[in-house]
């Protein structure tokens, strides 16, 4: 597709970053798992446990637990900065991250830079299979700990802030693409570029970065503790 990321597993450390089914609306209004809509937590389970070109059967949590540093580097501009410093705030509010840009010592990478030029950032980039943003990830064990993200320089917003927005949200661990809301971030079809966070979107990221939901679970894991979670609240 024209936007959509993609992943490439190398040696279970290393990811370059799908479709689901549609959700009743009404699922919005039925808080099943704890303070979260069943749509969202529904959401969560299609594109928050794996990647999309990783292991099939290594369907787990991935998310950072260190400070995110983030520096962006090559033809970018002042409204580039000025997007980034925003998306870095939401993140930080949705996560509870420490998430600052930083002009060096980063642990994330952000170059606006030709498609050319992507495979010198991210060596396992597919030249065979153009994207006009990719990521990629390294791991310790379950938790990331280093991303790369590439965005083609030629392109103008909405879809340059879309494609920021999107990539370094997936490095926060939401790996895969969907077809499910046209208004996320995570939408897969090229027709639709948002470049703010829906409301399923927010409950996803506060999903993945919830102090119950740990690296390393399982669908299972999260259906479990979400939903103990409502019944000990009840």
């Amino acid at each position: 597709m024209y936007y959509k990321s993609y992943f490439l597993l190398l040696v279970l450390v290393t990811f370059i970053g799908a479709c689901g089914p549609d959700v009743p609306d009404d699922w919005f209004n039925s808080p099943k798992y704890g303070p979260y809509s069943q749509a969202a937590v529904h959401y969560f389970l299609e594109i928050g446990l794996g990647s999309e070109f990783g292991d099939p059967t290594n369907l787990t949590v991935k998310k950072w637990a260190s400070e995110v540093r983030i520096q962006i580097q090559g033809n970018y501009n002042q409204s580039d900065e000025e997007e980034l410093e925003n998306i870095i705030a939401e993140l930080s509010e949705l996560t509870g991250l420490s998430i600052k840009r930083v002009t060096n010592n980063a642990n994330i990478n952000i170059y606006f830079a030709k498609q050319a030029d992507f495979k010198r950032y991210i060596p396992q980039y597919d030249t065979n299979n153009p994207q006009n943003g990719v990521f990629s990830t390294l791991y310790q064990g379950d938790y990331i700990t280093k991303a790369t993200i590439c965005i083609e320089d030629h392109l103008v917003s909405p879809q340059r802030h879309h494609l920021l927005r999107e990539e370094l949200t997936q490095t926060m661990g939401l790996q895969k693409d969907s077809y499910s809301y046209q208004n996320s971030v995570f939408q897969q079809s090229p027709d639709y570029t948002p470049t703010e966070y829906s409301q399923i979107d927010k409950e996803v990221i506060r999903i993945l970065y919830d102090k119950k939901v740990k690296p390393g679970m399982s669908k299972i894991d999260i259906e479990n503790t979400l939903i103990t979670t409502q019944v000990a609240s009840n």
